[in-house]
């Protein structure tokens, strides 16, 4: 046989199965309306980048119809609208997921091109290796001589790791977690004699147990080691109003109480945060940027020389005059709003009898010599709305909120009720987009808009006055929503979302519905009511309420906020209830129930089961069991 035609023939067969086309998405089919496209793929997007660790990521998008789909070999179901979710796996570095769709006789292949962050760590550790960036400390540390600290690396497992810092110690041997063998971890107490007043990077080194020297690393961050007398200091805080850290990191989450001002108290610093005690029952973090440390200061001593109360219809203003301005935390409960002030050595006069609308009286502990708390105790049915809190000058202004005396009618159950309704994202059709997108290609922005609408149209048949933060055209930013939400003086704030997850999570092992979030203790009470309401009428898995640091509900400390995730838009079937407007009336009326169930009790438990059961119910049948969407028909 001529070896050259065979040859040019492999070349061609080559070319024919490698050089697949890019799976398109929204912003490339978009563009050309009148052409049908056999594979699409919505996320993830072309060329992304999958943070570090991701063992599999999720894929979504649409094919023609009913058929077989592989990806990577791996077969994907297939709903009956030719929309699908799977899960595959990836690894370190780039990645070809090959798209595969048979249709009778037809078959089409397409790919799309990720890149998951990070090294092969299986294969990195197969020789004795020290990973680089696992060292601690990753940010500089500065630490007592009488305080624990714990050297850890991540390195090939079963072999001899030890750490040096000089000149206080040379190859101090770590330990191998038992579990986990690529970790190698020792806790010290380096004791008074150790000093390191000009700090320094622990050097790590890898050996085999031969005694061979293989490998070493230096931390990314130097330690300080000084006396304890040292370490304990006051520091200036960068700016005002700043929330501690839960632990020394950025993903450690923060501290809903409580607001620092002024100077604190820093007990040293760990991979760049420094320790903060305001009292010892409240320590948290904060980054080194929001510190000045170089400068000698001295912790504020204040005196609270006057407490006063106004009344303004439905708010009472607590005024606390102070000397100097201080940081504090705040606490709720159903009965009161508890108000802990901190570095503050005394208050001169204090008026218990304070009777409004709300408040039935003022309480007063001394919970430690700097530290006091101001409680509010509540008349007996009353609830807090929410509050507002600021600084004029020293004196710190409280704004506690109750309800306004709606006149709710049996015909108009919210009548006057001022309510906000958040359309969440903004409109971007192109990738990355702001916020989820469905696999046939639905943007959530756009279904957000749209729920708003007909959220907004239950809500004023009811009586309820209705403001959006925006429409489908603007862009607008999260603060600048929350400020155009506090300009409409509202009773109740809704931000409307549709979810998804992050990218490396498997969507085939979870039960995926609605969810809700809010952030002030206010809006406890509305999530139960809207959750019962969704449990009642949607026929989606409840995945519950839980606090969340979402700016929006953040940024609404005023009235009881809540951000609403209706489902999950990245699943087929849940993706095409979006299209049915009937779905989109059944969740505005649900929603409307939520609000009825938390304002209106009475009347809902009165009138809700005969209008709205009836309509949930012929919503199943026209909906939720609808041939096309149901998630047991998927093939």
């Amino acid at each position: 046989m001529n070896k050259i035609p065979f040859l040019l023939f492999l070349l061609f067969l080559t070319v024919e199965i490698f050089a697949l086309p890019v799976a398109p998405s929204l912003e490339v089919w978009e563009k050309r309306p009148g052409k049908v496209y056999p594979i699409t793929v919505e996320y993830p997007p072309e060329n992304s980048k999958i943070g570090e660790g991701a063992k599999g990521i999720f894929i979504f998008g649409k094919t023609m119809g009913p058929g077989l789909l592989t990806i990577n070999g791996q077969k994907i179901d297939l709903y009956p609208t030719g929309a699908y979710l799977g899960y595959v796996p990836v690894k370190p570095g780039k990645n070809e997921l090959v798209l595969e769709y048979s249709s009778g006789d037809k078959t089409y292949q397409a790919v799309r091109n990720i890149e998951v962050q990070g090294i092969d760590k299986d294969q990195y550790f197969k020789t004795p290796h020290l990973l680089e960036g696992s060292a601690f400390p990753r940010g500089d540390s500065e630490l007592s001589n009488t305080s624990e600290i714990t050297f850890k690396v991540e390195a090939s497992p079963y072999h001899k790791v030890t750490v040096s810092l000089p000149p206080l110690f040379d190859e101090m041997e770590l330990e191998e977690e038992v579990l986990n063998p690529n970790i190698y971890k020792k806790t010290v107490v380096l004791g008074e004699d150790k000093i390191l007043k000009s700090d320094k990077k622990p050097i790590y080194r890898i050996y085999t147990y031969g005694g061979k020297y293989k490998d070493k690393i230096s931390a990314e961050g130097k330690i300080k080691i000084l006396p304890e007398n040292e370490i304990v200091k006051p520091a200036k805080v960068r700016g005002q109003n700043l929330r501690l850290r839960l632990q020394s990191n950025k993903s450690g989450g923060y501290d809903y109480q409580t607001r620092v001002f002024n100077t604190v108290l820093t007990e040293g610093k760990v991979n760049g945060f420094y320790k903060v005690i305001l009292d010892d029952n409240k320590i948290g973090y904060l980054d080194q940027t929001l510190l000045d440390t170089k400068k000698k200061v001295s912790l504020p001593r204040n005196i609270i020389w006057q407490v006063d109360t106004q009344e303004d219809d439905n708010k009472t203003t607590i005024i606390i005059k102070n000397t100097e301005r201080i940081s504090f935390s705040t606490s709720q409960t159903d009965q009161s709003f508890g108000i802990i002030l901190y570095n503050t050595q005394a208050i001169n006069t204090f008026n218990r009898d304070v009777k409004t609308k709300l408040v039935s009286g003022l309480d007063y502990e001394v919970l430690s010599p700097t530290t006091k708390k101001i409680t509010a105790r509540f008349q007996n049915g009353k609830r807090l709305r929410g509050f507002n809190y600021r600084y004029e000058e020293n004196n710190l202004i409280f704004e506690l909120f109750t309800s306004r005396d709606f006149e709710f009618t049996s015909t108009l159950p919210l009548k006057k009720l001022r309510v906000v309704l958040d359309p969440g994202h903004s409109p971007k059709r192109s990738v990355p987009y702001d916020g989820a997108v469905g696999p046939s290609g639905l943007l959530e922005y756009e279904m957000n808009y749209k729920i708003a609408l007909a959220v907004k149209k239950e809500l004023e048949k009811y009586g309820a006055l209705v403001f959006l933060t925006k429409d489908d055209k603007e862009t607008l930013g999260l603060s600048d929503r929350t400020y155009r939400a506090g300009l409409f003086n509202p009773d109740l704030f809704l931000s409307l979302h549709l979810n998804a997850l992050p990218d490396s999570i498997n969507p085939l092992k979870r039960e995926l519905g609605f969810s809700f979030y809010y952030y002030y203790q206010q809006g406890i009470p509305l999530a139960k009511a809207m959750e019962k309401s969704f449990s009642k009428n949607i026929g989606l898995p409840d995945n519950g309420y839980y606090q969340a640091d979402f700016a929006v509900v953040r940024g609404m400390p005023q009235v009881p906020a809540l951000l609403i995730e209706s489902l999950y838009m990245m699943v087929p079937w849940q993706e095409e209830l979006l299209k049915r407007q009937r779905f989109i009336d059944l969740l505005a009326s649900t929603i409307a129930e939520g609000v009825l169930y938390f304002e209106n009790p009475k009347w809902a438990q009165k009138n809700i089961p005969l209008q709205m059961e009836s309509r949930r119910k012929n919503l199943e049948e026209t909906i939720l069991k609808a041939e096309d969407i149901n998630s047991n028909e998927k093939r």
